[in-house]
């Protein structure tokens, strides 16, 4: 019943939004990783650590012009 309760409530716990400047100054982040996401992410928007993942992935894998 317990490991019920827990799963219950990771399942409807919400993933915390970040601001850009929240995530440039997390230690989460490689320094040329928070250079990438200073210069794709908007500064009034909140992400949370996946979508600044999917930005950075998304620009690593882009094809060069």
């Amino acid at each position: 019943m317990n490991e019920e309760r827990v799963s219950k409530s990771v399942a409807t716990k919400k993933e915390t939004a970040y601001s850009k400047t929240q995530l440039l100054a997390s230690k989460r982040f490689e320094r040329v990783d928070k250079d990438v996401l200073a210069a794709i992410l908007t500064d009034d928007a909140k992400y949370t650590i996946a979508e600044a993942e999917k930005w950075l992935k998304a620009f690593q894998t882009k094809e060069v012009q």
